[in-house]
């Protein structure tokens, strides 16, 4: 290898390395995993949640889920927004199931409502993170 190639070589990992320290870095260890259970109340055959990004997170733009269930029936999560509009239905199957799914996801929160969870053995829990490119 010659001294030029050498040199180009050091100056293009660095400039790898300055690129992701000032870009991605923050987007890829500020978007922390958060884990919720989802549990129905004992007169209700539904469940509601709320789901927010940590309060230093800006720049949303995605919304990832990772749905561990063990219901008895199928399932259907809905993702709103905070006036209560439905954005996303996905049914998933009975039994036991995990599912990982990605959105396109601008605000801050998300509610989330599942039905019909009748049998109180039924469980279901959500991992998500919101995707955002700046976290002060």
């Amino acid at each position: 290898m010659s001294k030029r190639s050498i040199i180009l070589l050091l100056f293009s990992a660095l400039l790898i390395y300055l690129v992701y320290i000032m870009f991605f870095q923050g987007i890829v260890l500020n978007n922390n995993t958060r884990e919720i259970k989802v549990i129905t109340k004992s007169n209700s055959d539904e469940a509601r949640v709320e789901i927010k990004a940590f309060n230093k997170q800006e720049g949303i733009s995605s919304l990832e889920l990772e749905i561990h269930k063990q219901t008895a029936e199928n399932v259907v999560v809905e993702l709103r927004t905070n006036e209560d509009q439905i954005i996303q239905a996905i049914q998933l199957k009975k039994g036991k199931n995990e599912h990982v799914l990605s959105f396109d996801w601008y605000t801050k929160s998300c509610k989330i409502k599942v039905y019909p969870l009748k049998d109180p053995s039924d469980e279901l829990s959500i991992a998500y993170r919101f995707i955002g490119s700046k976290f002060y």
